[in-house]
């Protein structure tokens, strides 16, 4: 090849690369030279979920819906329409012109921003945002939590967490405060039905991407695991789950990663197993926390659930059939299995029998890791309360000038 071949093949990636990029620029330059108005941008996925709609509606109790407007970034169309005043939704949809211009002016003149599932970087460093994290750090992904960007608060459960949240995201200790999850304040005040129910959530094996690499993953992934779920091979294997949540009149309800692959992953119609997606949730009005604390135990594995499931001093299963395999492929911050054990201490399954007797345990009573639980629970969510949410609206008043 040519230099001067090679010269043009490099000018011709370079723009491709950097001309999608000037209109966001321009924008953002030119919002910069403006005052800031009195917006709040908020974002979760799905919208009006997680840490961040308790926040939201502490903002509303507060009436700061009459000073401020508050905008709740989606990233595809929501069914929300009936809102309180002074309550929109922006659609950043992926089309190249919404995302770019209508999108970057509003995060450019926005007073706060608070984000959770995702990063809405902020790009006027006159803005201020709060970032309150969607999980603990369970898994080893500094290549997600190293791009949070510029923040001026990041919440944590504990005070044990705010050197290692400094660390795992790169950002300055004092800007970690163990104010609390949000999210979790309706834990704190557990209300049991009278029918028995369990909790499966497992986390995610193979990434709902579309890149090539998750595709071919999600191909090996569901021969190994046909309905997403460790220690389950067969429609006959899910069926002996079934009947023994059947026999204790019982329910296990089936909560699936939301970034799982869950393509050609079929849960059958089984009387006594039920699956928990966010259609369950949204035709209910429940949140799945609300579903977490009516909840008699929790089965997972590699997932930060683990930690606010602590809360509600009720028995949890690790299943860890595949360690090796996840460990290897995802990555742990514990890189042994006896390392993981000690530090998320629970009851541990590796077959489809363990979680059979686990689940018979929790049906008759029996909680057989509640005192080396205790322990975790202080160290992990120490700085839990039920009013994380004003907690962190406090903090904004104090501090930030809200």
């Amino acid at each position: 090849m040519t230099k001067i071949k090679k010269l043009v093949i490099g000018l011709i990636n370079w723009f491709a690369e950097n001309i999608p990029l000037i209109p966001r620029k321009l924008t953002a330059c030119i919002a910069r030279l403006l005052p800031l108005r009195n917006t709040i941008l908020l974002e979760s996925k799905p919208p009006f979920t997680d840490n961040t709609v308790a926040v939201y509606e502490e903002l509303l109790r507060r009436g700061y819906n009459k000073k401020y407007k508050l905008i709740w970034i989606a990233h595809s169309e929501t069914d929300k329409t009936d809102l309180p005043e002074n309550v929109s939704v922006l659609n950043l949809r992926r089309s190249y012109f919404t995302y770019n211009i209508s999108g970057r002016w509003t995060i450019a003149r926005a007073k706060y921003i608070i984000d959770c599932n995702g990063y809405v970087h902020k790009t006027n460093r006159r803005s201020t945002r709060i970032h309150l994290t969607h999980g603990l750090p369970i898994k080893s992904v500094p290549w997600y939590n190293q791009k949070v960007g510029a923040v001026e608060l990041l919440c944590v459960s504990a005070e044990y967490w705010v050197k290692e949240s400094a660390q795992n995201y790169l950002v300055p200790q004092q800007i970690v405060k163990p104010l609390g999850f949000p999210r979790n304040d309706i834990l704190m005040h557990p209300v049991l039905h009278e029918r028995k129910s369990l909790i499966w959530m497992p986390t995610y094996r193979v990434h709902g991407g579309m890149l090539a690499s998750h595709v071919r993953e999600s191909a090996l992934y569901r021969e190994k695991m046909p309905f997403g779920l460790p220690c389950v091979q067969s429609i006959a294997d899910l069926q002996e789950l079934n009947d023994l949540a059947a026999s204790f009149d019982a329910d296990l309800y089936i909560r699936l990663h939301p970034a799982q692959d869950v393509s050609g992953i079929n849960l059958h119609d089984l009387s006594n197993i039920c699956v928990c997606d966010n259609a369950y949730l949204q035709q209910r009005d429940i949140s799945l926390y609300f579903m977490l604390r009516e909840t008699d135990a929790l089965i997972t594995d590699y997932s930060s659930i683990y930690y606010d499931y602590l809360l509600l001093d009720k028995p949890i299963a690790m299943v860890v059939s595949d360690f090796e395999d996840y460990s290897q492929n995802n990555g742990l911050l514990e890189d042994t299995l006896e390392k993981y054990m000690q530090a998320h201490p629970a009851v541990y399954v590796q077959s489809l029998a363990e979680l059979k007797q686990f689940m018979r345990n929790v049906l008759d009573g029996k909680d057989t890791a509640r005192e080396q639980r205790q322990a975790a629970k202080e160290k992990y969510m120490g700085a839990q309360t039920d009013h994380a949410a004003a907690n962190v609206v406090d903090y904004m008043e104090q501090h930030f000038g809200l």
